[in-house]
């Protein structure tokens, strides 16, 4: 990166380890220290990074032509070669262009008797005084959802295993694997890096097996597989088996984990302020069906939006530079990355009052702007299941708090610790809760 007369973090290994290990403190610290645009040299790379409302706009703003994939070499081996979410310039447009009919609204619609029903499923073998653990719950039933809407399947017995492997795979990408590539070496056969190579192995075992048996039997399910395997690109070619498989795995890690750590943190929230769950539950009661609740329920609606303002799960956009870019603080070249501080604009005072505060009301009161409010990223890459993530959030956190009660362990924290995933970041204690049985 050329020479910025912009404030820079220090050494690269202790800045990485000090993000990695706590995200959201390491920012607060950052703005404090530095400003609102500022350098961090990290083990991946130099970031130039920014709350100021319209350099984020800048970077928003920006054409196929005028901005890449950061890290692209890192993250290519957990997502493939001709993953939407690594494809730059054309090539993008191209591939979100051949998934988006997978996620219009009448596809998230046929989905909620879906996810209605695999969360009633798994509350149904909870007893009275069962000790849950929020991570373990939403991530049973993210992983099954996306099982049975992106891959069709249904055999019980299929989706365990398929629950095994793919859990395994994810959770073999380390924190480590994903911010250097350094870490993704052999090591005489040791180490993150074999670990996540084997489990690799049996997660592409796994899909192109389910590729084949629907190429097999004629592709009759409505889901997104069976949707891949007869899309078409603009000159009327087909997408490659080796295609579908990295825009599954994309789904897979952007869309399951994702939504699993969301949900998560609305619980929580939920449980820790009994008038927004007594409010919740009157507004529950007037609603016939949970189909009603996804797209009636304000309060619902307004609980999503904050709990992903103040836990975004990915508290950055990053984005690399193919022409030069202006600041309000300077002109960022050609080549550098810029990144749009999600949370740092999240807990912006001037924006948000009381900014640290759970307040879902705030969402009835206005609308934020694309620069002030960004859970799911922003511009041309815009994450191309927000709608489908949104609509599952509402439907599983009804279908909890209509049919169950909580309440905290007596030793819960006082407030969240954050714990750096791969490139997500999640509640460290998984939130801990006590089902007290069902609603009366």
């Amino acid at each position: 990166m050329a020479q910025l007369n912009l404030p820079a973090t220090g050494n690269r290994l202790l800045t990485t380890y000090r993000y990695m290990r706590d995200p959201y403190g390491t920012c607060d610290r950052w703005l404090k220290k530095y400003g609102k645009t500022f350098v961090v040299r990290a083990m991946n790379g130099d970031v130039v990074v920014t709350c100021r409302s319209e350099n984020i706009r800048q970077i928003f703003a920006a054409n196929h032509d005028s901005v890449g994939v950061f890290a692209l070499e890192t993250l290519r081996p957990l997502l493939g070669g001709q993953s939407v979410f690594l494809a730059e310039g054309q090539q993008h447009r191209l591939e979100r262009a051949l998934l988006l009919p997978g996620f219009h609204g009448e596809r998230i619609q046929q989905a909620v008797g879906t996810i209605e029903s695999v969360a009633r499923k798994t509350m149904s073998g909870w007893q009275q005084g069962d000790n849950l653990r929020m991570m373990d719950v939403c991530h049973e039933i993210s992983l099954e959802v996306i099982l049975k809407i992106v891959f069709g399947i249904q055999s019980e017995n299929r989706i365990l295993e398929c629950k095994k492997v793919i859990t395994e795979f994810i959770g073999s990408f380390s924190p480590w694997l994903a911010f250097s590539r350094w870490m993704q070496r052999p090591w005489f056969g040791l180490g993150p890096w074999n670990r996540f190579l084997r489990a690799r192995k049996r997660f592409d075992e796994l899909v192109h097996a389910e590729i084949h048996a629907r190429q097999k039997s004629g592709g009759s399910e409505a889901d997104l597989l069976t949707s891949l395997l007869e899309a078409r690109y603009e000159d009327g070619s087909t997408i490659s088996n080796a295609g579908i498989r990295d825009q599954l795995v994309t789904l897979l890690v952007a869309g399951h984990e994702t939504t699993q750590i969301a949900m998560s943190w609305a619980m929580s929230w939920i449980v820790r302020n009994p008038a927004v769950l007594d409010s919740l539950c009157s507004e529950l009661a007037g609603q016939e069906s949970l189909e009603q609740v996804a797209q009636k329920s304000k309060l619902l609606n307004g609980i999503c939006q904050e709990a992903l303002r103040l836990n975004p799960v990915i508290p950055d956009v990053q984005r690399t530079l193919k022409s030069p870019m202006e600041f309000e603080e300077c002109v960022i070249p050609a080549g550098a990355t810029v990144a749009a501080a999600t949370y740092l604009v999240h807990v912006d005072g001037e924006v948000y009052p009381e900014p640290l505060e759970f307040r879902p009301e705030r969402w009835l009161e206005r609308t934020y702007k694309p620069f002030e409010y960004m859970p799911f990223g922003g511009g041309i890459r815009r994450c191309i299941g927000a709608s489908l993530a949104m609509t599952e959030m509402k439907i599983v956190l009804a279908a909890l708090i209509r049919h169950g009660r909580f309440e905290l362990p007596h030793d819960a924290p006082a407030s969240e610790i954050v714990h750096r995933r791969n490139f997500t970041v999640a509640p460290g204690s998984g939130i801990p809760l006590v089902y007290l049985g069902p609603r009366s």
